[in-house]
């Protein structure tokens, strides 16, 4: 079984998670040692196996405020078929925790299974705190394998509840099981790397899988409207709206994206969620000046100084047309009648109007 670490409360600290990938062409496990509540320091890892089996990786990772997640890759290699067992500990200081990751090493050419996953396999899963995901288990025939394969989730961390649809599922060379796999992500559930471990077996046969979750929360910015138009010399005013993703809560700044020729100013210019189920608002004002160049311009809303950093941030971002002086130009009638053979005189006039303060000679 696997152990995943995490400790509540503001105490600084570090977990560990596992996920198994492919780098380079070679089967490897991705190590990821995640910060915790501002936690700082080098993270020491040791590994302890059989001695018919053979691991190895960096062994030691550093974090800092700006570095919270890092990653090492655990190489392993067995001489004999059998069940192995990696034990990787991170230590540092006082603070010391361990993971297992289990192996079952078949004979050459013997008939065996692969579990996939839709996520957390490539690329981490990524589910918002307070949210459920649901992903696809597939399980794959090797070597002619036909049976059924008995699935369960053997380890996963602390408050995430993971629920399988279907516990066994049938495999055939040319046909995959396929079972679907929701995990539920309360609210409490800090930010950060954690494994899900998938199991199968049948008979003496049996496979693991280590899927890669990244649970997140932060906020997402939205501007009202996001396209005006202004004249040269103008204003315009937008509405930019602060809400929760994962029940993230706390503070943040603003900040735009502001071009030449515009000044551009929020009011307030911080804004403070106390309750996830809330929004706050703050009213964004752009000034062209009257020598502003007429054309498109794109502005971007972003945060500056959010308070805790979130994990996950959605910007915006408006659009705003600027309009130089100018002129329409108008004929009434807009249609003249002539008879064929017959002279007659008709007239039309023409129409200037100004537009945005327009002044001068049209030729």
């Amino acid at each position: 079984m696997m152990n995943h670490v995490v400790v509540a409360g503001a105490t600084p600290d570090f977990s560990l998670s596992a996920y198994y990938t492919n780098n380079s062409g070679t089967d490897v496990n991705t190590i990821f040692v995640t910060g915790q509540n501002g936690f700082t320091g080098q993270v020491n890892l040791t590994i302890t196996y059989s001695s018919i089996y053979y691991a190895s990786f960096s062994t030691y990772v550093p974090m800092n405020s700006t570095l919270t997640s890092t990653s090492a890759y655990l190489f392993t290699s067995a001489t004999q078929p059998g069940n192995y067992t990696v034990v990787v500990t991170g230590t540092q200081g006082i603070l010391s925790h361990t993971i297992s990751i289990h192996y079952n090493i078949r004979p050459s050419g013997s008939p065996w299974f692969v579990i996939d996953s839709t996520y957390g396999l490539t690329g981490p899963w990524d589910i918002l705190a307070g949210t459920s995901s649901v992903g696809a288990i597939i399980l794959r025939s090797l070597n002619g394998f036909t049976g059924n394969v008995d699935l369960q989730v053997t380890s996963f961390p602390s408050g995430i509840v993971p629920t399988l649809d279907r516990a066994s599922v049938t495999v055939q060379p040319s046909t995959p099981g396929v079972t679907g796999l929701n995990l539920t992500v309360p609210g409490t559930v800090p930010a950060g790397y954690y494994t899900v471990v998938v199991s199968g077996s049948n008979g003496s046969i049996s496979r693991v899988t280590y899927l890669d979750v990244v649970v997140t929360s932060g906020f997402a910015l939205k501007a009202n409207p996001t396209t005006v138009t202004i004249p040269q010399g103008g204003q315009a005013s937008f509405t930019v709206t602060l809400s929760s993703l994962g029940l993230w809560t706390g503070s943040t700044g603003l900040t735009a994206t502001c071009p030449s020729g515009f000044t551009c100013s929020f009011d307030p210019s911080s804004l403070t969620l106390t309750d996830p189920a809330l929004t706050a608002q703050s009213a964004l004002t752009l000034t062209t000046s009257s020598t502003t160049l007429p054309g498109s311009y794109g502005i971007l809303i972003s945060d500056i100084g959010a308070n805790p950093n979130p994990s996950d941030f959605q910007p915006t971002s408006v659009n705003v047309v600027v309009t130089g002086a100018d002129f329409t130009v108008s004929v009434d009638p807009i249609s003249l009648t002539f008879a064929p053979g017959v002279a007659r005189t008709q007239q039309a006039t023409i129409n200037l109007a100004s537009v945005d303060g327009f002044t001068g000679y049209v030729t």
